[in-house]
């Protein structure tokens, strides 16, 4: 009884062993996701000058999913969701590990779920300007913002469930590939500018036809 109490315990502090070699894995890879990111801000500069409606507007947009990424995908929820699984790891092994993940998981979607729903008839909704206030919640160019925002509020979903199953890989000795994601996503984000900035001309206005399909 007491060699089966102490196995899965064993065995999960077995599997986070070569600390050294997985900092510098993560540092390296941390290291390559901020050069590129680097890379990716310039580019943008490049394709849309520094007084571009749409590069404005994508960039205000961008900072309601990202807000939603630290509440729901990282930060408490991902230590929390961290250290139960390692705790049922050790006191009842992998499959109890397994479980907590698989049940954190399917009610996270669905909150995830209902919350970009609702952020996005909430975006869809509230007038350009608050009332009493004046507030212009949506910035200068509102339907620019407001259309950008509705696109992108999805991400949440999908970057929060990605912090959730990045974090479960943490707990399972694997690092390589949850700090590989955001620098995939960078050189995705490289390419489309690129290939915008070589359809429109770097640092030109972008032409009607463009404005148009980005916004459309």
């Amino acid at each position: 009884m007491e060699s089966r109490t102490t196995q899965p315990a064993s065995h999960a502090v077995t599997r986070h062993g070569g600390l050294v070699a997985r900092t510098v894995l993560v540092s390296g890879l941390t290291l390559l996701s901020r050069m590129l990111g680097f890379a990716r801000e310039a580019l943008m500069a490049a394709v849309f000058g520094d007084k571009s409606v749409i590069s404005d507007a994508f960039i205000t947009a961008w900072r309601f999913p990202n807000l939603f990424r630290r509440l729901l995908g990282e930060g408490a929820l991902s230590i929390s969701l961290q250290t139960a699984m390692t705790k049922a790891d050790i006191e009842r092994g992998d499959a109890a590990g397994r479980a907590l993940f698989r049940s954190t998981l399917r009610a996270m979607t669905w909150i995830l779920l209902a919350v970009t729903a609702l952020a996005m008839l909430v975006t869809y909704v509230l007038p350009d300007a608050m009332p009493l206030t004046g507030w212009a919640w949506l910035g200068p160019v509102p339907a620019a913002v407001r259309d950008l925002t509705v696109r992108v509020l999805p991400y949440v979903l999908l970057v929060c469930v990605a912090a959730i199953c990045g974090g479960a890989l943490a707990v399972r000795g694997h690092f390589a590939l949850p700090n590989l994601a955001p620098t995939a996503m960078n050189v995705v984000w490289i390419a489309t500018l690129v290939a915008i900035g070589v359809a429109s001309g770097w640092g030109r206005e972008l032409p009607l036809s463009l404005h148009d399909f980005l916004l459309r």
